[in-house]
């Protein structure tokens, strides 16, 4: 495991740059660096409700269907995770690489695109 994931480069992390990319403003600045383990990680994601509530409090996009979404939360153990799209794929970081899953293979808990 990378000492540098948890905050640094986590899914939330990678969510809300590709926002950033698409001109959305940072809706994760003030979270980037205040946890460093995935307890403190999933601490976050409780306290707000699951990771799909944590993610449409933030965000600023409205919903989609996942054919148009440009950010996912995709169920996961131990927690769901967050994910954005890559052509057919929707990908995410992973503690030890870059992950993708095709879309067609997984059903998102929730999508989010730009108006």
């Amino acid at each position: 495991m990378q000492a540098d994931f948890w905050g640094v480069r986590d899914c939330v992390v990678r969510a809300a740059e590709h926002c950033v990319a698409l001109g959305s403003p940072d809706w994760w600045a003030d979270m980037r660096g205040t946890y460093a383990t995935a307890v403190d990680a999933a601490r976050i994601v409780r306290d707000a409700g699951g990771m799909t509530a944590l993610i449409a409090g933030r965000i600023g996009w409205p919903e989609a269907d996942a054919d148009r979404g440009e950010v996912a939360v995709l169920p996961g153990r131990p927690f769901d995770v967050v994910a954005v799209r890559s052509g057919a794929f929707w990908a995410m970081p992973g503690e030890e690489g870059e992950v993708e899953i095709r879309a067609d293979l997984v059903k998102p808990l929730a999508c989010w695109a730009p108006a």
